[in-house]
C-alpha cells in the first residue's frame, strides 16, 4: 500500500489530518526528495522542484498552523523559503519563530545568522554594483542581459527607467 515514507505519511494525514507531527514528517520528506535527488546527479526539472518545495512548504505550514511554537517546523519552513523561495525576509522571521519558541534553538540561530549575513552581503552587492554603473541615461535593457545580478526591482518595472533612475531607487 505504501511505496515509501511519502504515500505513508499522506496515508496517515487521511485518518490524522491534525497531526503537526505528521505534516511535519510529510513536509520533511518532500524537502529530502529534492535533497536526496540532487545528490544522486538526477537532472530535476524546475517544476518538479518547484512541485516538492510547494508541497514541503504546504505541509509545514499545516503543521504550524496546529502547532505554531513548533521550532523544527519553524526552522524548515525558514530553510525552504530561503533555499527554494530567495524569500529571505520570510526565512528570516521563521528563523526567528525557531528561536522565540526555543532560545536554545542552535539550528535557528545558525539559519537566522546565516540569513542575515546573506542578506547583507546582498544589500553590500546592490551598492557595490550602484557605484560600478557609469551614471548615464543607458537603458536598463542594455546591461540587465550581461549582468546576473537582480537589483531587486522587477524587470518590466527597470525596463522603463534608465540606469541613474534605478540606483537613485535603490539607495533611498
Amino acid at each position: 500500500a505504501w511505496s515509501n515514507s511519502i504515500t505513508l505519511y499522506k496515508n496517515d494525514i487521511r485518518f490524522v489530518p491534525r497531526s503537526a507531527k505528521l505534516h511535519s514528517l510529510l513536509g520533511a520528506m518532500y524537502a529530502q526528495k529534492i535533497n536526496e535527488d540532487i545528490s544522486t546527479n538526477r537532472q530535476l526539472q524546475p517544476n518538479e522542484v518547484m512541485a516538492y518545495t510547494d508541497s514541503s512548504i504546504y505541509h509545514f505550514r499545516r503543521a504550524l498552523a496546529i502547532y505554531p511554537e513548533y521550532p523544527a517546523v519553524n526552522n524548515n519552513l525558514g530553510t525552504m523559503y530561503f533555499t527554494f523561495k530567495a524569500n529571505y525576509d520570510s526565512a528570516f522571521n521563521f528563523f526567528s519563530s525557531a528561536i522565540k519558541a526555543d532560545p536554545d534553538y542552535v539550528e535557528g540561530h545558525y539559519n537566522r545568522a546565516s540569513a542575515n549575513e546573506y542578506f547583507c552581503m546582498i544589500q553590500e552587492d546592490r551598492f557595490n554594483f550602484s557605484l560600478s554603473i557609469p551614471l548615464s541615461e543607458t537603458p536598463v535593457d542594455s546591461v540587465q542581459s550581461s549582468n546576473p545580478l537582480n537589483i531587486g526591482l522587477k524587470k518590466d518595472f527597470l525596463n522603463k527607467l534608465t540606469i541613474r533612475q534605478n540606483i537613485e531607487k535603490i539607495l533611498k
